[in-house]
């Protein structure tokens, strides 16, 4: 996949788990919706012989049929885990601070560092910086803009997650770091390079 640009919207433990139950309903989410849809076909294709586009198609009746979502439950169940985030987000809890990038430039978004952007979600607690270091669940980042898309100075980039308090001070730091605007609209690049098998 192209590693230049974020493959989600989500960056963080509990946000990402939501973003891949919103794919699991059905509901668009820009890249990794068919990022997902590239994995699972491929593994069907590599298990039963099928065809890209049958496997393609197998995955896209899963999830209309309910029947992607329905396995995800039995997995959780069967690891002793509660379902209930599936049908109530607000069961794996919250960040007591969650806060607004703006954009500090205008015109398209033209390149994001996605290191860079790790870094920001880092500091507010969804990585570690040193082993020592814990994972905080529900720190993160949830882009609302992505690469290629039009921005204004002041629109809404991306909605930051931490219960560190001041911790977006360092996250916008990076985030600001991390984003290069340009009049143009930058060329599409594929999402999927290609497949090993």
């Amino acid at each position: 996949t192209n590693m230049d640009r974020p493959l989600g919207c989500a960056i963080g433990n509990s946000l990402e788990v939501l973003e891949a139950v919103s794919v699991l309903k059905g509901n668009e989410v820009p890249d990794f919706d068919r990022v997902c849809v590239a994995l699972a076909s491929t593994l069907l294709s590599l298990c039963y012989g099928w065809s890209r586009e049958e496997s393609e198609k197998r995955v896209y009746e899963s999830i209309r049929s309910g029947a992607a979502l329905a396995k995800f439950r039995e997995w959780i169940f069967a690891q002793g885990g509660n379902t209930e985030f599936i049908d109530n987000p607000k069961a794996l809890g919250s960040a007591k601070y969650i806060i607004e990038y703006k954009a500090k430039g205008s015109g398209y978004i033209s390149f994001m560092n996605t290191e860079v952007i790790g870094k920001a979600a880092a500091a507010l607690g969804a990585g570690r910086e040193k082993t020592t270091d814990s994972v905080d669940h529900t720190a993160g980042i949830m882009l609302k803009k992505k690469t290629g898309d039009k921005v204004n100075i002041g629109d809404t980039v991306a909605v930051l997650y931490t219960n560190k308090e001041d911790a977006e001070i360092e996250a916008s730091r990076l985030i600001s770091e991390a984003i290069i605007y340009s009049e143009e609209k930058p060329n599409e690049e594929p999402l999927v390079y290609g497949i090993i098998k």
